[in-house]
């Protein structure tokens, strides 16, 4: 084969108003990036230009920058490319490209398998001369020829998998039970490690209504995990982490979360010794913010990837669904956005094989009853997306009672879990755990839940 042969092919493996569209997709929607991230990397595209703004996206979305015309346009200014140049001009004509974001993971498998025929030919071209050189030991020419087909498959970004390999896991699974080890990641409440903890690309959704707790049992979660081994992440919009770390002592040392975060000066001597040992111990504990990151979905998702590869999360927390709506960047109503951000969080589960843990409120309409999940606030995408609901319940809050077989519990210091779905276990399941409000802490009861009207014998040893 001629060079020029070589490269009239070559050019005929390449589709630059493809690559065109896939980066216009990049910086219309970040989540396009999120979905097509295993499949594109700088090499995949042919085109020069293409190739160093395709680059620049990547760099700001790892480093926890938004991306737009305006912010990708000032990155270039700022971070100019030696022997390319691109200018805002040429980032505004891929801006105004009518790409559908639908298409997008289209365009990039399109893209991509384009890139590995051109290996193919490269690989192919290269071999050529070894193959007619009679010189040359056949053994050797047939090696060289089995590692360069093996280094292109390689490159093949594939979910394939066989019946064979499904049975590996499910074997696995059956062999961790057997053993006494839950499947997911405990979460130190017997109510859901009973169903398999927090699963592998399992979403689950906690709700309640305002001022339940649900911060309080996710960052129990987080920490319980944590002292399992299991490294997370959490999310938060409401709190910054010195304060989700401060209940997180809190309810560790039995020093009140108040004089932690507002009044250390009223600390006795004794307190200050045990919150000093909770400071260390949680410190030591694999749980990771990222403050930057809570200014949208696409962010979180974007930083939970960078996790996983860096720090090997396992899963993560996200307080809370409905907060999100207020920093959407789109122009969609509650329930489309909602109902696209819960399967946004439900594919990265899937694609990086981790636990995700999404808060969400209920209506205020119904803070007196006992919730069920025709309460979830802004839509029931909510419910039909996640794997698994469990609905926190703390009827002392509103002064309220439980119903049903609880209706004799006493509501105070006490909260109910509500099984309203799950993928592995039953569902309708009610279950009582403890709650000590000083301390924003869930626990397990020692023993069945109070009646009304027992008053249980405290001590002055007792730190709650």
């Amino acid at each position: 084969m001629n060079d020029k042969n070589f490269h009239e092919m070559m050019l005929s493996l390449k589709d630059v108003r493809l690559e065109e569209l896939a980066v216009s997709c990049l910086i219309a929607s970040q989540r396009c990036f999120d979905e097509v991230s295993d499949l594109l990397t700088p090499e995949v595209f042919y085109d020069e230009k293409i190739r160093t703004v395709y680059q620049a996206i990547n760099t700001m979305i790892t480093n926890g920058q938004s991306v737009d015309i305006i912010t990708l346009t000032q990155y270039m200014i700022e971070n100019p490319q030696k022997g390319v140049s691109v200018t805002p001009a040429d980032i505004a004509e891929l801006s105004s490209l009518v790409a559908s974001t639908v298409n997008c993971y289209q365009y990039a498998a399109t893209l991509r398998d384009l890139w590995q025929r051109r290996q193919v030919l490269a690989k192919v071209v290269g071999l050529m001369d070894s193959a007619a050189d009679r010189t040359q030991n056949i053994d050797e020419v047939l090696e060289q020829t089995a590692d360069a087909i093996k280094a292109v498959a390689d490159n093949t970004t594939t979910c394939i998998e066989t019946a064979a390999d499904a049975t590996k896991e499910l074997e696995r699974m059956v062999s961790d039970m057997l053993g006494g080890r839950t499947t997911g990641t405990r979460t130190g409440f017997v109510c859901l490690d009973e169903r398999g903890g927090l699963r592998p690309q399992a979403l689950t959704v906690i709700a309640g209504y305002p001022g339940q707790g649900k911060s309080a049992i996710a960052l129990q979660m987080a920490v319980n995990a944590a002292i399992e081994g299991e490294p997370t992440a959490f999310y938060t919009l409401e709190m910054s982490k010195a304060e989700l770390v401060g209940r997180a002592v809190a309810a560790d040392s039995g020093v009140k979360v108040s004089s932690i975060l507002y009044n250390p000066n009223s600390m006795t001597q004794s307190e200050w010794k045990r919150y000093n040992m909770g400071v260390q111990r949680i410190s030591s504990l694999p749980i990771y913010f990222d403050e930057r990151a809570v200014t949208s979905v696409e962010a979180i998702i974007q930083s939970a990837r960078t996790l996983v590869r860096k720090k090997h999360i396992k899963g993560i927390f996200v307080d809370y669904l409905q907060i999100l709506v207020n920093n959407r960047k789109s122009g969609k109503g509650d329930e489309a956005f909602l109902g696209d951000t819960v399967r946004a969080f439900k594919n990265l589960a899937k694609s990086e094989n981790i636990f995700v843990v999404l808060l969400s409120q209920l209506s205020r309409n119904h803070d007196s009853k006992e919730p069920t999940a025709d309460y979830l606030r802004g839509s029931g995408q909510i419910f039909e997306g996640c794997d698994n609901c469990y609905l926190l319940f703390r009827p002392e809050v509103t002064g309220g009672t439980y119903s049903g077989v609880h209706s004799d519990i006493d509501p105070h210091g006490t909260a109910q879990v509500t099984v309203a779905k799950c993928r592995n276990g039953s569902v309708g399941g009610k279950y009582i755990i403890g709650f000590v409000p000083e301390l924003t802490k869930f626990h397990e009861l020692d023993g069945p839940p109070p009646k009304k009207g027992f008053m249980p014998e405290r001590h002055e040893e007792d730190p709650f």
